[in-house]
């Protein structure tokens, strides 16, 4: 098996040996339980566990290269949203939460008003058939005070539902209409934001973080056997002077 890509030098994976590993040494317990029976002289100086399942490693023994997964580079946070730092997980946990992170560039664009995109004044916006269900995507402009609702002209070209919804809109047959605009999966956004900070701690901490009592139970809602007990706030400021920055900002009072 090949651990890592070749996109990964050696000077990556040492790094985090020498900084990790001896986080593990109270630990032998905890990871020797997914260690390989074949595998001889491993010491916890010269392993790697997934910080985020614990249970894949890899491990490097007089040069050689041996584990049980794939690792590759995860962004913290999500490069999606300006992720610079990189830790090492397994490949599988880190495409697990590839469409969680996407969520997080969602929320960092509807804030952005307008959406300069579509010459919008709001983001995501839809025209809503409350009688049928469907939904058509529309730009909500501006113009000389009075606002305007446009439809892509592309879709209307090959797209055979808005032909016909613009049909009965124009012969007056639509009664039942509603602007609507889609907020982001704040579910999929917190998960996000929570393994940011659960790899933050790592960071911090190493393995005496993962083995925790609080790890546990963060992994538990990760992998949504359970709750997260609070929902993640998120505030929008009206004047420039209080814009968030971009990416996921840690704050250090309550």
């Amino acid at each position: 098996m090949k651990i890592f890509p070749n996109s990964i030098p050696e000077s990556i994976w040492r790094a985090h040996l020498t900084t990790y590993s001896p986080t593990l040494f109270e630990y032998t317990n905890e990871y020797s339980q997914i260690i390989s029976s074949e595998v001889k002289g491993i010491l916890p100086n010269n392993i790697y566990v997934c910080p985020l399942c614990i249970r894949k490693y890899f491990s490097v023994v007089n040069n050689e290269i041996s584990g049980n997964s794939e690792f590759s580079l995860d962004h913290l946070p999500p490069e999606s949203i300006g992720g610079k730092f990189k830790v090492l997980t397994c490949k599988s946990c880190n495409n697990s939460n590839g469409p969680r992170e996407e969520r997080l560039l969602d929320l960092v664009n509807f804030g952005s008003i307008p959406n300069q995109r579509n010459n919008s004044i709001f983001p995501f916006t839809y025209v809503l058939n409350k009688q049928t269900g469907e939904k058509f995507p529309v730009s909500v402009n501006l113009v000389d005070s009075r606002v305007e609702i446009t439809f892509n002209e592309k879709a209307k070209q090959y797209n055979k539902d808005l032909k016909r919804f613009l049909c009965n809109l124009h012969e007056g047959n639509m009664q039942n209409l509603q602007l609507f605009i889609a907020s982001p999966d704040f579910d999929k956004i917190g998960l996000a934001i929570l393994k940011s900070a659960y790899l933050i701690c790592f960071v911090w901490w190493g393995y005496d973080f993962v083995y925790s009592k609080n790890a546990e139970y963060l992994r538990k809602v990760l992998n949504k056997e359970i709750s997260y007990p609070t929902r993640i706030p998120t505030v929008w400021g009206e004047s420039k002077k209080l814009l968030l920055p971009k990416g996921v900002s840690i704050v250090s009072k309550n």
